[in-house]
């Protein structure tokens, strides 16, 4: 495993409400506590995507999807909108569709969701456990195949990206 932080990279940090698509060689961090973090890779040209989640899903009250709606939500999503699961991992994926890129060449890799905000409750009741849900139930719809999850708990994790190998190195936070 290399160093969290490696000098030779040109390095970004995602804030929440970012996505990030990429195939050029850099090093993509965020930190997360309750917020997720989903890492679509294509398999073909090993293009990189990775967004941060802040809460599960838009709530519209008088939302209706027509039988021809590409997203099952109905809702067109805006860059403002990425602070929703949801509509970040759907952003993606109309990114990947955009460099004609199958959702069937495409894996998936979950982080995030802790339950840090009252862990004394519950998981089921927190949002980390909501935005790991709708994170599993987009890309189940979509189907894409999740070869890695690392969430849940009560902690924080920071989450580094390299984008040339593909690895992801997980720091979870500890309490002193």
């Amino acid at each position: 495993m290399r160093n969290a932080v490696n000098k030779s990279y040109q390095t970004l940090f995602l804030k929440a409400g970012d996505i990030c698509m990429v195939s050029l060689r850099i090093s993509v961090w965020t930190i997360l506590g309750s917020c997720v973090s989903v890492v679509l890779r294509s398999r073909r040209n090993q293009l990189m995507g990775i967004c941060h989640g802040q809460l599960p899903d838009q709530r519209v009250a008088k939302c209706t999807c027509s039988n021809s709606c590409p997203r099952p939500c109905g809702i067109v999503p805006t860059p403002s909108d990425d602070l929703y699961v949801s509509n970040s991992i759907r952003h993606m994926l109309d990114l990947f569709q955009g460099n004609s890129i199958p959702f069937t060449d495409l894996d998936a890799r979950i982080y995030g969701g802790a339950a840090i905000l009252h862990p004394e409750k519950p998981f089921e009741d927190s949002i980390g456990y909501q935005n790991i849900a709708t994170a599993k139930k987009i890309l189940s719809a979509y189907p894409i195949p999740i070869i890695e999850e690392i969430t849940g708990g009560n902690q924080g994790r920071s989450i580094y990206l390299y984008t040339d190998t593909g690895e992801i190195v997980v720091k979870t936070h500890t309490t002193n």
